[in-house]
């Protein structure tokens, strides 16, 4: 059984660390927070500025836990901001913004 490594994923630390010291979207925890990626960098998703919001652990934990769906009716103010970055709903799927 032959195992195929992972391709390498570039890594912005220097965002990532700024990301880190914003309030949680969702319930405003004054941090740090995690930096959650709206599209997964396994589906190709970067550490953008229009992909990745601040939450703290609790809200990062209750969005892989509920499905994102799920997360955005009970939050929609998360769901405001992601349109404000520019994503949007066509028919039931999240796209990213148009860069």
């Amino acid at each position: 059984m032959s195992s195929h490594p992972k391709p390498s994923r570039d890594v912005d630390e220097k965002f990532l660390k700024q990301m880190r010291k914003l309030k949680c979207l969702c319930c405003g925890y004054p941090g740090p927070s995690d930096a959650h990626h709206i599209k997964s960098k396994g589906s190709g998703g970067g550490d953008d500025a229009w992909n990745v919001i601040p939450l703290c652990r609790g809200c990062h934990q209750e969005i892989h836990r509920v499905g994102f769906e799920s997360f955005l009716d009970k939050y929609p103010h998360v769901l405001e901001h992601l349109e404000k970055l520019g994503w949007q709903y066509v028919g039931d799927r999240l796209r990213p913004p148009l860069l």
